[in-house]
């Protein structure tokens, strides 16, 4: 088993939000009775011996050019 929860980062509004991406993340957020995880709980999930992954999305705009 290993002890690693996959969460998705996004900013609501000027506050980090962490959305659950896996079944054990998700398991965390039931228990909390919320969508998401706090701060609080990530921190609390990490004291029980988890590591968090963290993935943002890359945002792209419309007319954006990649000539790179």
């Amino acid at each position: 088993m290993t002890n690693v929860i996959k969460v998705e980062v996004k900013d609501v509004y000027g506050t980090l939000k962490y959305y659950p991406l896996c079944e054990k993340s998700q398991l965390f957020a039931d228990i909390a009775g919320t969508k998401t995880l706090t701060l609080h709980a990530i921190k609390k999930i990490e004291a029980l011996g988890y590591s968090i992954s963290a993935s943002t999305r890359a945002i792209t705009f419309l007319g954006e050019r990649n000539d790179e």
